[in-house]
Formats: C-alpha cells, structure tokens, sequence
C-alpha cells in the first residue's frame, strides 16, 4: 500500500497547474476525471492488489490533506515519511531473502 501511496501521491503537483490556467473548478473536475479513469482501469486490468489500493487513495489523500490544511506541505511530510517507511520495508525484506538464496 504505500509503494502505491508514495507513487500516486505526486499527482497533488498538477492541480496548481491546471487551476492556474483554468481555474479550481475545472481543475477539480479534470483531476477528478482522471482519476476515475485511472482507478477503474486500474483495478479492472489488474484486480485489487495492495499496491493497486494505495494508487488509489494516494492521490486522493493528498487532495484531502490539501483541502483540510489549504497547504502541500503536511501532504509532502507525509509522502516523504510514506516513502521512507517503504524503503525500510525493501531492506527489511532483502535482508530476509538471504537465507532463501542457497536453499
């Protein structure tokens, strides 16, 4: 889940963008759309995976960290403390494939 979370969570960066030539609402509803089509083509091609539900929501959590904080800032601390716990997991779980190596 938070290999996907950290992935999707970057998308929180094309919002400024699109509000800024087009203004929130269309923004919003270009994002939402997005979005949608993603998550549904998503779990269609892929079906429901652990990585496949933190795509889902990490996009979706930034957006609503965004509208309760009005700022990126506690959604990048976030995703960089996500990010950091995923890489913990990758050596943790390196290390534990030793022992299988030579078996």
């Amino acid at each position: 889940i938070l290999n996907g979370l950290i992935s999707t969570g970057s998308l929180g960066q094309f919002p400024p963008a699109l509000e800024e030539l087009h203004g929130p609402e269309v923004a919003a509803t270009i994002i939402s759309l997005y979005s949608a089509i993603g998550i549904f083509g998503k779990l269609l091609l892929a079906g429901c995976s652990a990585t496949q539900l933190g795509l889902t929501c990490g996009s979706i959590l930034v957006a609503f960290i965004f509208d309760i904080t009005g700022s990126y800032k506690p959604a990048w601390i976030l995703m960089i403390l996500l990010t950091v716990g995923t890489i913990v997991s990758w050596l943790i779980s390196i290390k534990a494939s030793y022992k299988y190596r030579n078996s």
